[in-house]
């Protein structure tokens, strides 16, 4: 028993040597280990060096060449960078915040979660580079270049890019609100559900960019290139888009509210199911767009350029195109009530059958317009010209029609019931079945022969010699040049 208990004892103590013996062996070993794990940061930069996972806050690294470097996970906060060529490397969650990087070279290097939040970095060259889910919030980006350079969900928040390159990058899915984007050029980008909130756009080059999903709430797009631009079902709220070029722009079912188009040229865009709140247009050009079906309900649309539109079923209930150009458009079904067409030039438009009702076209030009069963009802026509228009069947109840030209047109079957015609002229107008029942005409220019087939049961006439009178005035006037 006693050699068996001495026994036992022999085996634990050489379990004891041996244990503590591969314990330090052990401990030796993982402590050169850790000592090498760190001892490459010494190494001096160049290209395809290995630097993953280093603190070079300390290091000086002006005009190097980190070309093809392993800089993975590197920490460089603060450092000046200054003209240091990245072109290659592998800086993917490394941290730059604050750096110096002015005219640096990140030619198709990898930026993939890098940081480089309130970095400096004009002038610096991204193409080709991935920059997915990167940090730049903050970080000055001037006259820099990112062609075909892939930003896919980065945080570029604030930052400042004027005058940078965003040729055919993808930036879907980016937060670029804040941001300073003036002149920027984002030709033949990727901007599907980017984020441009409050961010300053103007004068930006967006040609035949695809924008739909994205947000523009509250962006400065003035001056903006966007010729081509799809906005199809896009959301716009509170956004300056004054002076913006919209030619050719894909639009239909966008919604626009509290929105600026002063100026804007949206020339031959498509527009169709669009929905305009609270919007300003005055001075915009529409020519040849497709407004069909679109609501415009109390839009501003001033000396608005709408020739040759097309407009059907259109509400532009109480809408404001005072001054505007409609010649050869189509208003098709369109919704006019209350609408403000004053001083409007709708020479030869086709209005027939609408609801004209409580209209102000005063001084408004509806030469050779047709009106035929149009309701203008308290509408407000003093001083509009309607020489050689087609008017049958419309009903002028209650209307103004003072000073009014109706040379020459079509009024048959027209009421002008409760009318206020002074000083309007009807000479050569066509009044068979016209309603001019107790209508004041004392003042009205016409001849005799012009009320031939009209209702003019209690209708005031001029006094007798009145006609003669006045060719009397006339014959004078010829002859001797007076006016």
């Amino acid at each position: 028993m006693i050699g068996s208990n001495s026994l036992l004892r022999n085996h634990f103590s050489v379990f004891l040597i041996l244990f503590l013996v591969g314990t330090i062996v052990l401990s030796s070993y993982f402590s050169s280990q850790d000592v090498d794990a760190f001892s490459h940061c010494d190494e001096p930069p160049a290209p395809f060096v290995n630097l993953s996972g280093c603190d070079l806050t300390d290091k000086n690294f002006l005009n190097v060449d980190f070309s093809n470097a392993d800089l993975r996970g590197v920490y460089l906060k603060d450092v000046n960078l200054a003209n240091t060529n990245f072109k290659g490397a592998d800086l993917s969650n490394a941290d730059l915040t604050g750096a110096g990087l002015a005219n640096t070279n990140f030619k198709g290097a990898n930026l993939s979660n890098a940081i480089f939040t309130n970095a400096n970095l004009p002038s610096a060259d991204f193409s080709d580079a991935d920059l997915t889910k990167i940090d730049l919030s903050g970080a000055v980006l001037t006259v820099a270049k990112f062609s075909n350079s892939i930003i896919v969900e980065a945080d570029l928040t604030f930052a400042d890019f004027t005058g940078a390159s965003l040729k055919g990058s993808d930036l879907s899915g980016s937060d670029l609100s804040n941001a300073v984007l003036v002149a920027v050029d984002f030709t033949n980008s990727i901007l599907e559900k980017t984020n441009f909130s409050e961010a300053n756009i103007a004068g930006a080059i967006l040609t035949g960019v695809n924008l739909s999903g994205a947000d523009l709430t509250g962006a400065d797009m003035s001056g903006a290139e966007l010729t081509g631009v799809d906005l199809v079902g896009t959301t716009i709220k509170n956004a300056n888009l004054k002076g913006a070029i919209f030619k050719l722009a894909l639009m239909s079912g966008a919604t626009f509210e509290d929105v600026s188009l002063v100026s804007a040229d949206l020339t031959g865009a498509d527009l169709s199911g669009t929905h305009f709140s609270g919007v300003n247009m005055q001075n915009a050009i529409l020519k040849g767009v497709d407004l069909s079906n679109a609501e415009l309900e109390g839009v501003k649309l001033v000396a608005a350029d709408l020739s040759d539109a097309t407009m059907i079923g259109i509400n532009l209930l109480n809408a404001n195109l005072r001054g505007a150009d409609l010649t050869g458009a189509d208003l098709s079904g369109a919704i006019l009530k209350n609408i403000d067409l004053s001083r409007a030039n709708l020479q030869g438009v086709d209005l027939s059958g609408i609801d004209i009702s409580g209209a102000d076209l005063s001084n408004a030009d509806l030469a050779n317009a047709n009106l035929s069963g149009a309701n203008l009802f308290g509408a407000n026509l003093s001083g509009v010209i309607l020489t050689n228009a087609i008017v049958q069947n419309v009903d002028f109840s209650s209307a103004d029609l003072s000073n009014a030209d109706m040379s020459g047109a079509d009024l048959s079957g027209t009421s002008f019931k409760g009318v206020s015609m002074e000083n309007a002229i009807l000479r050569g107008a066509y009044l068979e079945g016209a309603d001019l029942s107790d209508v004041d005409l004392t003042t009205v220019d016409f001849e005799t022969d012009d009320l031939k087939g009209a209702n003019t049961d209690g209708t005031k006439l001029p006094e007798q010699g009145f006609f003669f009178f006045r060719e009397l005035i006339a014959f004078f006037q010829s002859l001797f040049g007076w006016s």
